[in-house]
């Protein structure tokens, strides 16, 4: 994500869907941390980051009867915007 954001014009957008932001499990919740810290980054280095919850696309674990039991993560549509040049 650094490096799309290095290449992103000014005014550009980076999009990316179904972003997992993980619970229970372990790697998950590994990877999503990696992908928080990365987006606290960018906003501190002035990009605009927006997270939007889809929770038709969270990941549960489900029982026997096909039934979701625990959430397992939460799922986001992410824009990282790089604003205008000012000059």
């Amino acid at each position: 994500m650094n490096e799309m954001a290095r290449v992103v014009r000014p005014g550009g957008e980076i999009r990316l869907g179904r972003v997992l932001i993980g619970k229970e499990y372990e790697p998950q919740r590994i990877l999503s941390q990696g992908i928080e810290e990365t987006l606290k980054h960018l906003e501190e280095m002035g990009f605009e980051v927006e997270k939007i919850k889809t929770p038709s696309d969270d990941t549960y674990e489900y029982d026997s009867d096909h039934k979701p039991i625990k959430l397992l993560a939460e799922a986001y549509l992410v824009t990282i915007r790089k604003r205008e040049s000012r000059g």
